[in-house]
């Protein structure tokens, strides 16, 4: 059998040896491709026996991914391969079900054929108003995983292959060259003004603060909440799928990811959201976390986020100055925001 890299190695072979069933007949869809080097297919199909009627292939190619995001995250290809392998059976969370796997050991290629959870949940678009059962069945998923640690289920130290808090000072120094590119020229400098200049000198607090942030409460994080990532059953369950991202990080930061889908949650008031994380974390796990670290965010938190724009502002700006020879309102607007939210964090904690 040949080594499955996408719909043309999808064979009734490998999916009888698969299933332990022979199959009749099969069709393969395209689901979507990402970031990861992944391709995401849907397999339809009819077997002899007792077998599900469809099922989905995920395929990850290191070889695929751009090459700034292999410098920044190396583990990121394999990374959900040893998630469902490794991780969720310890957590006891729901989870689509592995009927076969396979790494390459010379390649760095995987393959997954997982349960296709879509007759058991249900997935949304991204602009989806979530209700508050809903809501809440996502917070208890949350609390659920965040607990996995503290509940003594696993242990971060036999994870490796997670993404690391640490990494967050890496990137630090990637961004720090975008941010010396854009404040050496004098157009941005006029633009940002004082601002600028307090972007600039915070510069050395940003290791510090990392380190700092980093001796808090670190779990187990999923780091890429989008609703079509997120589905609920009918009988208030949730279920996360797409574990790329995975990671060691804060829990206040994982939950941000999910409210920064502001008035789609309005159906459960921001305190009733953390109110009820909160008592399922203590639940599960007698963990008493402190309230005011999710109600107020930190500020370092704040503008560790904002430097995820950096790349993007200095693309922008570069194609700008390219063609007009000065910034262009959308680059000045999106630079003036930038400065603007870091220097109100900045203020913050001074």
């Amino acid at each position: 059998m040949s080594w499955i890299r996408g719909a043309r190695n999808v064979t009734r072979d490998f999916l009888s040896k698969a299933l332990g069933v022979p199959i009749k007949r099969f069709d393969v869809t395209p689901v979507n491709e990402g970031q990861s080097g992944s391709q995401v297919l849907r397999i339809s199909l009819k077997a002899e026996g007792e077998a599900p009627p469809s099922l989905i292939l995920k395929v990850a190619n290191p070889a695929q991914i751009a090459p700034h995001l292999v410098a920044f995250d190396p583990n990121l290809s394999g990374r959900e391969f040893e998630v469902y392998r490794r991780l969720l059976p310890e957590l006891a969370i729901a989870h689509a079900h592995v009927y076969a796997s396979a790494i390459h050991p010379e390649t760095g290629e995987s393959w997954l054929l997982l349960e296709d959870l879509e007759p058991s949940y249900r997935f949304h678009p991204d602009d989806h108003v979530w209700s508050e059962e809903e809501i809440r069945a996502i917070l208890s998923l949350y609390a659920e995983l965040h607990s996995a640690v503290w509940r003594g289920r696993t242990r971060l130290a036999d994870h490796d292959y997670l993404s690391p808090f640490a990494q967050v000072a890496g990137y630090l120094e990637e961004a720090a060259s975008y941010l010396e590119a854009l404040l050496s020229r004098a157009e941005v400098a006029a633009l940002l003004g004082v601002a600028g200049e307090l972007v600039e000198c915070l510069w050395d607090q940003l290791p510090i603060w990392a380190e700092e942030l980093a001796a808090g409460p670190l779990t187990v994080t999923y780091n890429d909440f989008y609703p079509p990532n997120c589905g609920v059953s009918a009988d208030g369950r949730a279920v996360l799928i797409d574990w790329q991202l995975a990671g060691v990080g804060l829990p206040e930061t994982d939950l941000g990811n999910v409210y920064s889908y502001g008035d789609n949650l309005a159906a459960l008031p921001f305190e009733a959201r953390v109110d009820h994380y909160l008592a399922e974390v203590e639940r599960l796990s007698g963990v008493a976390l402190a309230r005011e670290r999710f109600i107020e965010k930190d500020p370092r938190l704040v503008i560790l986020e904002q430097l995820d724009s950096l790349p993007w502002l200095n693309a922008l700006v570069e194609r700008s100055l390219q063609r007009r020879g000065e910034l262009t309102p959308q680059a000045g607007a999106a630079l003036r925001s930038f400065a603007t939210e870091v220097y109100q964090a900045y203020r913050q904690i001074w």
